[in-house]
């Protein structure tokens, strides 16, 4: 069949054709039209399936990768992909591809870098969709007399026809192994031998002759035989790991640790060698011969003496003794019987291969190759491969018998240990990938499990060098950091290579979860290492979130005590300064108040408010910082941090307008207490300062506001007038702490008192006859009383256009104290559903009727009351208002306190109109809140109405919305909307409504400062050990400029003490 047309096809532009000409490839290898042989040939199909991957767009990955890994185990097409440079591309290609089919990658990779075997150890069988690998174990022959007889370990030989070959099927799923095991290698009965002593011997009772095995071992054996021999005959690995069991529970390292450690390193070197050789491309040779350049086979004495391996291990220039693999001459055996010098040490000749006996040269490795087959059957060997431990069984099992060993305390025997643990996980990183999480074979649930353990023996060490008693000696205590460090660092390299932090969350046990939130917490490690830090923190992500909540709290709280160290010291510098960093270190230095609680802060900020409001052209974005700075500390939820700033407020307000400043100049005493002259200053100390529940904060709040009350004398003009124009919208407030008793209140009730007048010019008349008004409204009735001689003057002032009708008689003047007080609540609510039934010409009828004066009064009442009652409809506000209904009703009142008695009829209802209006437009509220006649009629329309014997409720409530237009409105006091509030045209601070007999049920806003910030929990990080050790340590590394420099101040302490 013709394939080069279609071939051709699979290296199109168009990506259509592509996969259509590489899905018939595919089928036709599925249905045998065609056969991996047909193709192994046709150089440009390995190219095409090469660059398929270069193409923007790259479907069908898994198919190409599964078809290059078929190709890859046929020794035609794997020479072909290695000459066309597959080996660089997929190794390039391999980073930036899907875990999954990084392993495919991985498995194409290994057997383009495997030996070439006498004869095809692997029947490659196309499947499509996944790669199915069926693996002939090395059979077991007896050797021909035709075979060469060279070489001493022998791999494979011709099969024999009286025995059938053996298949081991590898289990497809296994998907976890990077590298499983290496080539099998036999042995002579000599070889065997030594083999067998030396395990026996490891297992005696006698310490010295363990210890002169493990010596015998590192010096002589293990350089003799390749490493994998060890892992393929694992008895003497078993009984050194066994040796590491020897008392580990109490976490010393004895001599017989020691010894076992230097074995099982050696070995680890070896290994890491070994593998270095199996996965390097130049080593490979195409030659299929027992003594090529990739054979575990000597040369035989035929080979010149001075010839050099082309095959010696890229690690070779490292060790002392000749490479096994490439030896010119006869390997000296190392059991002392091959005719090497004598040794009563047991060790072997260790030189080149020189003059030998006649006897001793006949027999060739072959030979011994072929002795063995005759001691072992078939089926022995093949026990014996499966008894063989692969590179990572031996590296996780290496690790599960080390770890426990770094609880020891000695730093020697610690390093000794560690350095194992780094040599295995090498060979770890290089046998398993990550996959291992999610493979659900046999092998993998092992390694699994296995690695989970030696997770936990991990966390378990981290935790006994963490947690060491206090009482033991300094010099133990520097041995315990350094192992929690050491192990510190070998558990996140270990995480680093096996374990992805996704998977984390479902493999990491628990007890080694909380080690690494110890880890994360570690601000020493984090300064000293950071890298493995972040590391941790990532796994901790993933594992706890709680626990990596409490991380983020703790690592916030430390930044914040840092701020506040460099503000300190900002602060105190001399020379000049960056303001709005210096606010910004501020900021962040109150916010970790709740952790450091160093309060002399507060009274640095405080200053720093100060200083920057006293310049005559000061920058206003730093008054603006600067003050949201300062409120920020007034209502601060902490009570010693509000008390604090209270008594700083109190105390600079003092030095500045105390009598003994009467000889300083105005202007350099005032300068300093302008940052409190602002509205919203003022609003949080009488809104929330005065009735706070801390004594020492009310009574600080009372004597900064009756300083600045009775500063006149000491302010400049301009500071006094600034001070009451900031005062101006905070008296409603402010008069609610009016008395007569306390000098406060009777410092408060001067504000409306109209004898004042003639020397203060600053509050208009409108606003002293305001502040009369208001204090009508107080709870208290000695407040009221006094309020009837401040608002006479008003009432007999001549400034009014017509003279009024009522009378300031007794009558008057008695029923004044009461003239707005209710029994009961008004309900001032509106229907705001924009739904009305009501029809527009009806009520522009009631209007003109209302509006006729050829009327009769009562049918004029009627349309006034019907009207109030048709305003309860919002939607019928606009269309009154453009008839002129708000200045009709006024007009009405007006005429009826000037002396038009007939129109007395229609106080009530035009008051309930003129109130509905009020309190659904803002605007208007606004507007004849300023409106002085109207105010004085109102107040003369409820005596009158007390007189008829009427109801007055509604011109108490349509008052009562006037007097208190200053702080109904909450974007006055706050920058930032206020969520807590429901739309409504009208509330009052929780203050006012508390402090005034208000005769309608308001809505309520600022139950709590605008400007009280929400304070981070602190008192669980304060009682969680871990936490608060770490906000220890980063405090004094803070306040000490590094951690250098506090521990030079600990050791001057300690020498101090000594002294």
């Amino acid at each position: 069949m013709e394939l080069s047309p279609l071939i051709k096809k699979i290296g199109h532009s168009l990506v259509e054709i592509r996969v259509r000409a590489l899905k018939s490839i595919l089928s036709k290898l599925d249905h045998s039209l065609i056969t991996i042989t047909d193709i192994v040939q046709e150089k440009m199909l390995f190219v095409y399936l090469l660059e398929w991957f270069n193409f923007p767009e790259v479907p069908m990955k898994e198919e190409v990768l599964g078809l290059l890994l078929t190709l890859a185990k046929h020794p035609s097409s794997a020479q072909m992909l290695r000459d066309v440079g597959a080996v660089d591309f997929l190794s390039q290609l391999s980073p930036t591809i899907e875990p999954r089919l990084r392993a495919v990658i991985d498995g194409t990779l290994d057997q383009l870098f495997q030996l070439p075997e006498l004869l095809p150890s692997h029947s490659a069988v196309y499947s499509h969709g996944a790669c199915s690998t069926t693996t002939t174990a090395p059979t077991i022959v007896s050797v021909d007399d035709n075979v060469p007889k060279m070489g001493y370990f022998h791999k494979s030989m011709h099969c024999s026809t009286n025995v059938p070959p053996q298949k081991i099927a590898v289990r497809e799923s296994v998907r976890c192994l990077k590298f499983s095991v290496f080539p099998w290698l036999t042995l002579t009965n000599t070889d065997r031998h030594i083999l067998s002593s030396n395990e026996s011997s490891l297992g005696s009772s006698n310490p010295n002759m363990v210890r002169t095995t493990c010596e015998l071992l590192c010096d002589v054996i293990m350089q003799d035989f390749p490493a994998e021999i060890f892992l393929q005959r694992p008895g003497i690995v078993k009984n050194l790991l066994l040796l590491l069991r020897l008392g580990s529970g109490k976490g010393e390292v004895s001599y017989h640790h020691s010894s076992a450690l230097s074995c099982l390193r050696q070995l680890c070197v070896g290994l890491k060698r070994r593998l270095r050789f199996h996965q390097d491309p130049g080593f490979y040779s195409a030659k299929q011969d027992p003594v090529s350049q990739n054979s575990s086979f000597s040369h035989t004495q035929e080979v010149r003496g001075n010839q050099h391996s082309q095959a010696s291990s890229p690690a070779a220039e490292c060790s002392s003794r000749p490479s096994v693999v490439g030896r010119t001459g006869q390997r000296a055996r190392g059991d002392g019987q091959d005719g090497d010098a004598a040794s009563d040490s047991g060790s072997s000749h260790r030189g080149w291969a020189t003059v030998q006996a006649p006897e001793q040269t006949s027999r060739t490795p072959a030979d011994a190759a072929h002795m063995e087959l005759l001691d072992l059957s078939v089926k022995d060997v093949l026990e014996l491969q499966l008894q063989q431990l692969s590179v990572a069984q031996f590296a996780v099992a290496t690790m599960q018998h080390a770890i426990p060993l770094l609880k020891t305390e000695a730093l020697h025997a610690f390093h000794r240990v560690l350095e194992l643990l780094c040599d295995a996980l090498l060979l770890l990183r290089d046998s398993v990938c990550e996959l291992v999480w999610d493979d659900l074979s046999l092998v993998g649930m092992e390694l699994k499990e296995k690695l989970q353990a030696c997770m936990e023996q991990l966390g378990d060490i981290l935790s006994f060098h963490q947690n060491h008693s206090a009482d033991v000696p300094h010099s133990s205590l520097v041995n315990h950091r350094m192992a929690y460090i050491g192990t510190a660092i070998f558990t996140i390299k270990l995480l680093q290579a096996i374990l992805p932090p996704e998977k984390a969350g479902e493999n990491l046990p628990e007890r080694t979860a909380a080690a690494i939130f110890h880890l994360c917490l570690d601000s020493s490690l984090g300064s000293l290492l950071p890298s493995m830090q972040e590391t941790a923190v990532a796994y901790l992500e993933q594992v706890n979130s709680d626990s990596h909540g409490i991380y983020r709290r703790v690592n916030r709280a430390a930044l914040w005590m840092e701020s506040t160290c460099n503000f300190i010291k900002e602060a105190q510098a001399e020379g000049e300064r960056n303001w709005l960093d210096l606010l910004e270190l501020a900021d962040q230095a109150i916010d970790g108040l709740p952790f450091h609680q160093h309060l002399p802060i507060i009274k640095e900020c405080v200053h720093m408010c100060s200083y920057l409001w006293k310049f005559d052209q000061p920058s206003p974005l730093l008054q603006t910082e600067s003050q949201k700075l300062f409120l920020k500390l007034l209502s601060h939820p902490s009570p010693p941090v509000k008390t604090e700033t209270y008594e700083c407020t109190l105390n600079l307000v003092k030095d500045c307008l105390g009598i003994q400043n009467l000889s300083r100049e105005k202007a350099a005493a005032s300068a300093a207490v302008i940052f409190l002259l602002h509205h919203k200053v003022l609003y949080e100390i009488s809104a929330f300062g005065l009735q706070d529940s801390a004594e020492k904060v009310n009574v600080a709040a009372k004597d900064i506001l009756l300083f600045l009350l009775k500063g006149r004398l000491m302010m400049t003009a301009p500071a006094w007038d600034r001070f009451n124009e900031a005062l101006y919208p905070v008296i409603p407030i402010i008069q609610g702490y009016a008395s007569t008793e306390e000098s406060l209140g009777k410092c408060v009730l001067l504000i409306s008192d109209m004898s004042d007048v003639t020397r203060d010019n600053v509050f208009p008349t409108t606003g002293k006859l305001k502040a009369a008004l208001r204090l009508f409204f107080s709870k208290q009735p000695t407040v009221r009383i006094a309020a009837v001689q401040h608002i006479l003057p008003h009432l007999t002032s001549s400034g009014d256009a017509k003279p009024s009708r009522i009378e300031t008689d007794q009558l008057v003047i008695a029923a004044l104290p009461n003239i707005f007080c209710l029994r009961n609540h008004v309900d001032i609510t509106l229907d705001t559903s924009n739904k009305s039934i009501l029809k527009v010409e009806s009520v522009e009828k009631l209007f003109w009727i209302l509006n006729s004066d050829t009327v009769d009064i009562s049918l004029r009442r009627s349309a006034a009351e019907q009207l109030s009652v048709v305003l309860q409809d919002t939607t019928m506000h606009p269309v009154l208002k453009i008839l002129g209904i708000t200045e009709k009703v006024i007009s009405f009142i007006t005429e009826s306190v000037n002396g038009n008695k007939s129109l007395d009829c229609l106080l009530e209802p035009c008051a309930c109109i003129l109130r509905k209006l009020v309190y659904a437009d803002p605007s208007l509220r606004h507007s004849l809140a300023q409106h002085h006649l109207l105010l004085l009629s109102l107040l003369r329309a409820a005596l009158i109405l007390k007189e008829i014997k009427g109801n007055g409720k509604e011109v108490a409530v349509l008052m009562c919305l006037l007097l208190f237009d200053e702080i109904a409105c909450i974007k006055t006091w706050s920058d930032k909307p206020t969520m807590d509030v429901t739309l409504s045209p009208f509330s009052l601070p929780v203050t006012a409504v508390w402090r005034y007999n208000i005769p309608f049920q308001a809505v309520t806003h600022h139950a709590v400062s605008p400007y009280c910030c929400v304070l981070a929990p602190s008192s669980d990080l304060l009682t969680l050990n871990p936490a608060r050790q770490a906000l220890q340590v980063a405090w004094n590394a803070a306040w000490h400029s590094g951690i250098d420099h506090l521990l030079d101040e600990l050791d001057s302490v300690a020498n101090d003490a000594d002294q």
